[in-house]
């Protein structure tokens, strides 16, 4: 599981310091960044679409052809791949609807449009761990046989230690001093924390 968890850590860290980067260009040039984030949202919106085309066949933007009448991949990770697949590009669409309802506000033009675009992408890329998990979440309880039941706690974990700082400039981090090793405390307590927060959270 630890293994697992580092790996996942890895992979989100990467793309909240991509983030942050990008927020800090965004204040100082605004339009450039915007541009940018217009390119990442087509960009992934396609990749999405492509990938389950080619994977399973079905075309996600004619998604009422066959909704409620494909078959499901039997395989859990294929099944996770099909409804991710689905919800980053219900994601990435949706941004582009935002972003089209944004263009037609009057109060909004030249840098504070800029801006916008920027902030709803940031937003947009935040939400992907979340979609992310509530994809292990279904696949585990439509396929509790087949699937690994501490999936979703290696998700949650994986994530939430990008959010958290074990130096002993924090408080977090002189605590877990305390206990040990900082790191094997973390990883100790925060799976089951992790899973308690999400079966606490307030479905949308």
């Amino acid at each position: 599981m630890e293994g697992n968890v580092r790996r996942i850590r890895q992979v989100w860290h990467e793309v909240v310091n991509g983030l942050r980067d990008f927020e800090e260009r965004a204040e100082k040039d605004p339009k450039a960044c915007a541009e940018e984030a217009l390119r990442k949202v087509a960009r992934e919106s396609t990749l999405y679409r492509l990938t389950h085309r080619s994977l399973f066949g079905l075309d996600l933007k004619r998604k009422e052809d066959w909704w409620g009448r494909a078959p499901l991949p039997s395989d859990p990770d294929m099944r996770a791949l099909f409804i991710d697949c689905i919800l980053l590009y219900e994601l990435f669409q949706g941004t582009w609807g935002i972003y089209r309802e944004a263009i037609k506000r009057p109060d909004l033009r030249g840098d504070s449009l800029a801006r916008a675009i920027c902030e709803i992408y940031v937003e947009t890329k935040l939400t992907e761990p979340y979609l992310l998990a509530r994809s292990t979440e279904i696949v585990s309880k439509q396929l509790p046989d087949k699937s690994r039941k501490e999936t979703l706690a290696e998700e949650l974990t994986g994530y939430f230690l990008t959010q958290l700082s074990t130096s002993p400039s924090y408080r977090l981090g002189r605590a877990l001093r305390e206990a040990g090793s900082p790191s094997s405390a973390l990883l100790q307590e925060l799976p089951a924390q992790a899973l308690l927060v999400w079966a606490e959270r307030e479905d949308e």
